[in-house]
């Protein structure tokens, strides 16, 4: 399966895997966030890339910890700029972009579509698939990562299996 459609699939399962906490008034569970961490370890694993674990093997700044050590040891990963990683993501590469952050950082999926202009960051921006505090699919970068914490992109060289060009 493409990893675009993958994605789309996986935005909707990471709705249904939330972190919810008891609002102190009624007691009711109420979703705080789903889990980036395990959407970007799914997506990768769909591919064939082992690189970033199990969905719940390692947070978001623990993977980005991982790809900057693959990029610098030459281990199927590099980093790339806002252009390449969309252009990757239009091609059906993997794409990871991501941010670190206290306690923990942000991943999301670089997926098929146009580059454009995020206002919010003051330059041109990836499509994301995103699973975090907000779960959607084709959207900027922009939306998910603040204008404080822009992303870095990483791509994985592969290799893929025949079915991930698969339309």
């Amino acid at each position: 399966m493409r990893l675009d459609k993958f994605a789309k699939q996986a935005v909707t399962w990471g709705q249904l895997q939330p972190l919810k906490q008891k609002d102190k008034l009624t007691g009711a569970d109420i979703v705080v966030a789903t889990y980036c961490n395990h959407f970007i370890a799914l997506c990768a694993n769909e591919v064939g890339c082992k690189d970033l674990g199990a969905p719940d093997e390692w947070m978001a700044n623990q993977m980005i910890n991982r790809l900057e050590d693959r990029c610098a040891r030459n281990l199927g990963w590099r980093e790339a700029d806002a252009y390449q990683a969309q252009d990757a993501a239009n091609r059906n590469r993997l794409v990871v972009a991501g941010c670190r952050g206290e306690p923990h950082g942000h991943v999301s999926l670089v997926i098929p579509g146009e580059i454009a202009w995020s206002k919010k960051h003051g330059k041109d921006m990836p499509v994301i698939a995103n699973v975090g505090q907000d779960n959607f699919y084709g959207r900027l970068a922009s939306f998910a990562f603040g204008p404080k914490n822009t992303p870095r992109y990483w791509i994985w060289d592969g290799p893929y299996p025949a079915e991930a060009d698969a339309k």
